[in-house]
């Protein structure tokens, strides 16, 4: 770690799209603002942030002159800094402006697809859907989300990017990843533009509740960690795998085996 780092409080940064809107207090994110600074670098054991204001989500009180006290990149005591002291070797971030807030939740992203790029979709590859989603899951972050689901992606670009953040390759929130998006022959996740002639069907294609079940098994095999609330359809096509059934299945699974059953 830097020396500046050690002398010096962690300054916020302000996402572009978040310019226009600008509330009476600057809204911050206490892991965005960590992740974003400390890209690249080793983090120290101990962080200790000093908020002015702390948003309470539980009881929607906002909190003043709190401190939040970070253990090996884990919150480990939120209180008042009367009564909360820092460790002797933290890395002390002032925030004493400023109001913080937990990190906000996104439950259906496509990080790995560029709207810019539809037109041109038939000539992006893989590694770089891969490298977009690096370049949206750091905008993201630092946008305030700290995780998201990301419900389909094509040829597991998801997963890569979801291992990627884990290893702190890249910066980016907690991801939960689908893999390719489910859906029917000619359904919403089988439109590629391509006519008739080219024969191509999309990664998640399955029709029938067998074709289902071989696809949500594939999905888990290459590294989907989708959850939802376990429900009977759900058991039923992750019968006879060992896996739990709900570490799969996202929305688009659950109307194909609905559309199936028809």
């Amino acid at each position: 770690m830097s020396p500046q780092l050690q002398t010096e409080p962690i300054r916020p940064r302000t996402h572009p799209l978040v310019k226009r809107r600008r509330c009476p207090f600057l809204l911050l994110v206490v892991l965005v603002v960590l992740a974003t600074e400390l890209v690249a670098q080793q983090a120290p054991k101990h962080v200790v942030v000093h908020a002015g204001h702390l948003l309470d989500v539980k009881t929607g009180k906002l909190l003043s002159d709190q401190t939040i006290v970070i253990e090996d990149g884990r919150i480990a005591r939120v209180g008042s800094s009367a009564e909360i002291k820092a460790p002797a070797d933290a890395m002390l971030v002032d925030l004493s402006n400023a109001t913080v807030l937990p990190g906000l939740i996104d439950a259906h992203v496509h990080l790995t697809a560029d709207p810019d790029f539809i037109s041109e979709q038939l000539g992006i590859s893989i590694p770089r859907e891969a490298l977009i989603g690096a370049k949206n899951a750091r905008i993201t972050l630092q946008a305030g989300f700290t995780t998201v689901r990301n419900v389909g992606a094509d040829a597991y670009a998801d997963v890569a990017l979801r291992d990627a953040i884990n290893a702190g390759d890249v910066p980016g929130p907690r991801m939960l990843v689908s893999g390719p998006a489910m859906g029917i022959t000619g359904g919403h996740c089988d439109n590629n533009l391509l006519s008739y002639e080219y024969h191509v069907t999309s990664d998640g294609v399955a029709d029938g509740i067998a074709a289902v079940q071989q696809k949500v098994r594939q999905n888990i095999k290459y590294g989907s960690d989708e959850k939802l609330p376990r429900t009977r359809m759900e058991r039923r096509a992750s019968c006879g795998h060992r896996k739990p059934a709900s570490t799969l299945l996202s929305t688009a699974l659950i109307l194909t085996m609905r559309a199936s059953r028809r």
